[in-house]
């Protein structure tokens, strides 16, 4: 596995609540969740950005070719968990929805094979034969589209309504219930539900991990996926993403929590 292009850039929050990394055969991209109970009286002290760059760091210190994708995640979560639990115990009772969670995409690529695993709304995407391919999890999308049409029947903006904010915890408080949506959080909880598998790849095929900070754009502009594939192209794509997500226009259209979301993107190629 080569990489070819990596990029992970902060929006219009306090901080960058992306990471992507890669080591050796394996490579992912995780997205933390904004926090939408920071207003609480009580708590812990993790932001979702120092969680999710830790979550990297023991990624990396897990990550072996003889485990499962899932495997190295899981085992990841639970000692990143024990070094916080040790740091702030008020961890251990807090709602687990109240912690940082987090969507995430892992792939390995070894021997004309790619392994996966998804969960949440970071996204794969592969071409293979002259053909785009996608491995997404849409079990979240159904509420993601519930939040945007709440704002758009009450009028609201997510940049400076503390309504819009009330309708963020809601659906927070469904992470992981019986009722709600499947997303990786600091407990483990949800972690067996990512979708996971193996698919062959050719020498050359190339293949793109991407945060949701880029959806908007291609639900918008499908045909633009093709140019994700050459890093040159991606250069020029990255821009335009940009712009498209400063346009205000389109942000009232479309009401994304952020008007600019983290954004990260990995090229790579078989």
């Amino acid at each position: 596995m080569k990489a070819l292009f990596e990029y992970c850039q902060k929006g219009d929050g306090l901080e960058n609540e992306d990471t992507a990394g890669h080591l050796g055969s394996c490579a992912w991209v995780i997205d933390g969740a904004t926090d939408v109970f920071s207003d609480r009286k009580s708590g812990n002290t993790i932001s979702v950005s120092r969680y999710v760059k830790l979550l990297q760091t023991f990624i990396e210190h897990h990550c072996r070719e003889e485990r499962s994708l899932e495997e190295i995640l899981r085992s990841a979560v639970k000692e990143l968990y024990q070094q916080l639990l040790q740091e702030d115990q008020s961890i251990a009772k807090a709602p687990e929805y109240q912690l940082p969670t987090f969507a995430v995409a892992m792939i390995r690529i070894l021997n004309h094979s790619m392994d996966y695993y998804v969960l949440g709304d970071c996204v794969i995407s592969y071409l293979a034969g002259g053909k785009i391919n996608w491995i997404r999890d849409e079990r979240i999308s159904a509420f993601s589209k519930y939040n945007r049409e709440q704002m758009k029947k009450n009028s609201l903006d997510p940049r400076n309504s503390s309504s819009a904010r009330e309708i963020y915890r809601n659906t927070r408080r469904k992470a992981n219930a019986p009722d709600g949506y499947y997303i990786g959080s600091m407990r483990g909880s949800g972690l067996q539900m990512g979708l996971s598998g193996s698919l062959p790849l050719d020498p050359g095929d190339r293949v793109i991990l991407f945060s949701d900070g880029f959806l908007d754009y291609l639900n918008d502009n499908p045909e633009k996926i093709r140019c994700f594939f050459a890093a040159d192209s991606l250069r020029r794509e990255i821009s335009l993403v940009k712009e498209y997500l400063e346009n205000d226009q389109i942000y009232l259209k479309e009401l994304r929590p952020k008007q600019i979301d983290d954004r990260s993107i990995l090229l790579l190629e078989a």
